[in-house]
């Protein structure tokens, strides 16, 4: 989950009044919580270098999940794609009920292939975009 930090944050700010009533609760200190574990897990790095004459940018996603007392799940997804130039980043938090280990998978991928998409816009005229196995799996299996 990493680079997502402030967006997370910003999602779950304008999102906390149906965030909080999906957790059917009135507690906001879960929301603090949220964003001081979320801005904890912030990495930094330096993107030196680059193939000469290529455009390149790469797109990875990132899950967590917790378990809810009432049964369900709270799922945090995010997608981040960064390249020479060009960055772009998503996230989005869901309850789900009943808990269903798939349903976090599509979501996340969905934010992937969204950000993916972006990234492919702003690539165009012959760049390259690096994808992990599952996503490049999942485009490459035939409908």
């Amino acid at each position: 989950m990493a680079f997502i930090a402030d967006v997370l944050y910003s999602w779950v700010r304008e999102n906390s009044e149906r965030l909080s009533r999906d957790l059917r609760g009135d507690d906001r200190s879960l929301l603090k919580e949220f964003k001081e574990m979320v801005c904890g897990m912030w990495i930094t790095t330096n993107f030196e270098g680059s193939i000469e004459g290529v455009r390149v940018a790469a797109v990875d996603g990132g899950l967590m999940k917790f378990r809810l007392d009432n049964g369900g799940s709270l799922i945090l997804a995010s997608a981040y794609g960064v390249g020479e130039g060009v960055e772009e980043r998503e996230s989005m938090c869901k309850v789900i009920y009943p808990p269903y280990q798939k349903y976090a998978q599509l979501f996340m991928k969905s934010l992937e292939l969204s950000v993916a998409r972006k990234l492919i816009g702003e690539l165009s005229g012959g760049g390259v975009l690096l994808l992990d196995g599952s996503l490049y799996g999942l485009l490459s299996t035939p409908p």
